[in-house]
């Protein structure tokens, strides 16, 4: 052996970098792998995004942590925003005249808001019943009006019944006295075949009128004593001005007569579905508003008279109402 040998073989021998920058790498790989399932532990999967997520009015809601309180906590701030904005709009609306919108915008507020500020929903109440009466017993056009021209041989209760909208509702939207005054090629702007519906609250003593199943305007009213006033559900029949009352079987007692308790509107409800038949149930109007918002009646829904008027001047007959605990 030479002696050079010898010397290589005791002399220290260079490693190659390779194995280094490999074993880098798979460390490397290794962190990665780590983290990413970390990463997926942590974030809710596909099918856990999608139950976790709920559209509302556009915006998305995602919840990260307790899924109920999250959901509300945010819903109600987005909620919060969109009403703002909505009720802006509709202030704006309201300023310059254009009520159909100011109420559109009301409207979705009103609907956003609910039932949880008692507060803000009584001001969108106000709101929205002074653009509905606005627009309905004006000229002012309307989404559901009609722009009819009078022709020969018309008359106004003929149009009415044609278009289910009271004669009452057509004089007043048209600044008409005299029903027999109209001639042809006068032009009438009215509600064609409107969708009212009351919803009376025996608990609560209001009357509220929606139309096509959106709130119109709210009422107070008096009910029953004693929880007298029926529940169920009834339609309206033949409104009578300046009505006889006829308490029991006793005789009439006409209008004027300070014994008559019934204002100066009825409006009869008649049983419908499986709602017991009553009989001498109605709207009515008072004499005495100091017992509206109480249970006061003998069993009818009583309202102001200036509330009764206007109710009865609204809806067609057959109007579906609901009386609820």
């Amino acid at each position: 052996m030479q002696i050079h040998d010898l010397n290589d073989y005791y002399k220290p021998k260079s490693k190659p970098l390779l194995p280094w920058i490999v074993g880098i790498v798979i460390a490397i790989l290794v962190i990665a792998l780590i983290f990413v399932s970390c990463s997926k532990q942590s974030k809710p999967s596909t099918e856990e995004t999608t139950t976790t997520e709920e559209t509302k009015e556009g915006l998305t809601i995602k919840e990260y942590s307790d899924v109920e309180i999250v959901k509300e906590e945010i819903a109600a701030t987005l909620s919060t925003n969109e009403i703002s904005s909505a009720i802006d709009q509709g202030n704006k609306a309201m300023q310059a005249g254009k009520f159909e919108v100011a109420r559109n915008f009301y409207l979705s507020a009103y609907e956003g808001l609910g039932t949880t500020d008692a507060k803000s929903s009584k001001d969108l109440e106000d709101k929205i019943g002074k653009c509905s009466i606005e627009l309905f017993t004006t000229p002012r056009p309307m989404t559901g009006k009609i722009d009819y021209i009078i022709s020969s041989g018309d008359s106004l209760s003929g149009i009415a019944s044609k278009y289910n909208c009271p004669v009452d509702l057509i004089m007043k939207s048209n600044n008409i006295n005299n029903p027999n005054a109209i001639r042809p090629g006068d032009r009438l702007i009215f509600p064609d075949h409107p969708k009212f519906t009351i919803k009376v609250s025996k608990s609560e003593n209001t009357l509220t009128l929606l139309l096509d199943g959106r709130f119109f305007k709210k009422y107070i009213v008096g009910t029953g004593q004693y929880n007298k006033t029926p529940a169920g559900t009834f339609k309206t029949g033949f409104r009578q001005k300046d009505p006889a009352w006829y308490p029991g079987n006793g005789p009439g007692i006409p209008f004027g007569d300070p014994r008559n308790i019934l204002g100066t509107r009825w409006i009869p409800l008649e049983a419908t579905g499986d709602t017991i038949r009553v009989d001498g149930y109605g709207i009515h109007g008072t004499w005495d508003e100091k017992t509206l918002g109480t249970q006061s009646s003998a069993g009818c829904v009583r309202m102001s008279n200036k509330d009764v008027e206007e109710l009865s001047m609204l809806i067609p007959r057959n109007t579906e109402v609901e009386i609820v605990e």
